[in-house]
């Protein structure tokens, strides 16, 4: 019942031609140390977006990191990557498309 507890999120990169990678750590943009406020546990190319996004936990949620820089380390394989952290209902949120 925590506010600040762990919660699912879509993660997109802010460069669109960017890619970040499943197990990334979630930090602050202004903290970028230890064990972040959060991982990523998948990452896809999105054909409907047009660039790559993942899903994850970070604390706090979505609605904690609306407008909050964020960024994916992952200093052993491929360095840090700046994210945005969104609803994880990343297309078609209301279910329109859906169901027509």
């Amino acid at each position: 019942m925590r506010a600040d507890r762990p919660q699912l999120v879509g993660i997109f990169p802010r460069e669109r031609s960017q890619t970040f990678k499943a197990g990334s750590l979630l930090c602050d943009a202004d903290a970028v140390t230890g064990f972040g406020e959060g991982w990523i546990t998948g990452v896809t190319h999105s054909p409907a977006l047009g660039h790559w996004i993942g899903i994850g936990y970070i604390s706090g949620g979505a609605e904690a990191w609306k407008e909050r820089p964020a960024v994916a380390a992952d200093p052993v394989r491929s360095g840090n990557v700046d994210v945005e952290i969104v609803s994880p209902h990343m297309f078609d949120p209301t279910g329109e498309r859906m169901h027509g």
